[in-house]
This record gives C-alpha cells, sequence and structure tokens, in this order.
C-alpha cells in the first residue's frame, strides 16, 4: 500500500536522504529505507522483489548531512517515537517553514509543538523531571526551545520568552530551525551553538 502517513510506513522509498518533512518524520517511525529503484526494478520485471536487496545508500547526503543512516534508524528504534518526549517546542508564528511542518516533525518526536506569539498570560511547560531517551548527558533538559528565523517580527519576541523561560527556571534556547531538523535526522539530541540564534545574528538591514 501507498501511505502518506508517516505512522503507517512500513517501508520509506527515497532516491536519496532528503531533508523533507515528509523523510525526517519518517525516520521517527525507523522504516526499512529503501531506494525508489526497489519501485522501479518491481514495475519492469512484474515481480515483487525483496526490498532489502535495495536499501538506501548515500554516503554523500550523510557526509553532507553529518549523519549515519543506519545509526539513525537505530536511533529511532531505541527512542520509540520519544526522542522530544516530554517537551513543549516553541515556533514563531511566520517561520518561514510553515509551523505545520514544524508541528510534523515534533509530534512524529513525540513532542508538542506552540505556536509562541508572547501574548500575556502564555504558559510555560513546568520542568521535566524526567530526560528522554535523546536527552544529553549535561543539562539540556533544562533547556526551553524557539524555533525562529531573524526577522523583525520574530526578533521582538525574544526577550520576552527568554524573561518568561528564566522566570521558571528554563534555560531558553532560540534556535534556527537547522536544529530541528538535525536532531530529527540523526534521531538524537546533539548541542552545537552554532543553532542558537541572538541579536548579533540579526542583519543590519532588518
Amino acid at each position: 500500500m501507498l501511505v502518506t502517513d508517516p505512522s503507517k510506513c512500513s517501508h520509506l522509498a527515497a532516491p536519496q536522504i532528503l531533508r523533507t518533512h515528509k523523510f525526517i518524520s519518517a525516520l521517527a517511525y525507523a522504516p526499512t529505507v529503501i531506494s525508489t529503484e526497489f519501485v522501479d526494478q518491481c514495475l519492469e520485471r512484474d515481480d515483487l522483489l525483496e526490498p532489502e536487496d535495495f536499501l538506501l545508500q548515500d554516503t554523500s547526503s550523510e557526509k553532507r548531512f553529518k549523519i549515519s543512516l543506519p545509526k539513525s534508524l537505530a536511533n529511532a528504534k531505541v527512542n520509540a517515537n520519544n526522542l522530544f518526549k516530554g517537551r513543549m517546542i516553541y515556533c514563531v508564528e511566520s517561520i518561514h517553514t510553515g509551523t505545520e511542518v514544524m508541528q510534523s516533525i515534533i509530534e512524529a518526536n513525540g513532542g508538542r509543538c506552540i505556536v509562541y506569539r508572547a501574548r500575556p498570560g502564555t504558559q510555560l511547560p513546568p520542568r521535566r523531571g524526567e530526560k528522554g531517551p535523546g536527552d544529553a548527558e549535561d543539562d539540556e533538559a533544562d533547556a526551553l526551545y524557539l524555533i525562529s528565523a531573524t526577522k523583525k517580527d520574530q526578533v521582538k519576541l525574544w526577550p520576552r520568552f527568554r524573561q518568561l523561560a528564566e522566570g521558571q527556571k528554563w534555560k531558553p534556547r532560540i534556535v534556527k530551525t537547522d536544529w530541528l531538523l538535525d536532531q530529527a535526522m540523526a534521531q538524537e539530541l546533539r548541542w552545537q551553538g552554532k543553532y542558537e540564534l541572538t541579536e548579533a545574528d540579526v542583519p543590519a538591514h532588518d
């Protein structure tokens, strides 16, 4: 069956490793990832071939995205859709990829996506007592993330987010969309400073 719901996907066919929200969301379910050559060969031979003979091999994309596909899939099996377990991840409304894409990836990995508008009365989650399987051994479990870019209407939300987070003993992290995509593709949380946005990153013309 051809399905569009990643949660119902047993096999994921792609020409190469893709950084699309459907590919990334599907990874969370640890499917068997095969080349689209499998489909082509089945049709050409008019026979159902063995998917395992067409496992996707893409070292070029693995190098570009700094992942190992077999390791990502192994991590996904261990995570069991809980990479972002218990996390509320905030996202600015005007993010260029669309909040629906962010939500799809976050929810596939057991988290909750909240559109952040800095309105009065905004509630933050209680501090977590339990780490998810993807949490690092350091204090990243105390981080609260806001996915943003550097447009003026987004940057003006940052001070209020920091104030709210710090007021409830969270460590505010304002991050690029790359943070979410990279964590979900690797199926592990691996914090690097390159993901964090500060006012120094805001273009002068904005």
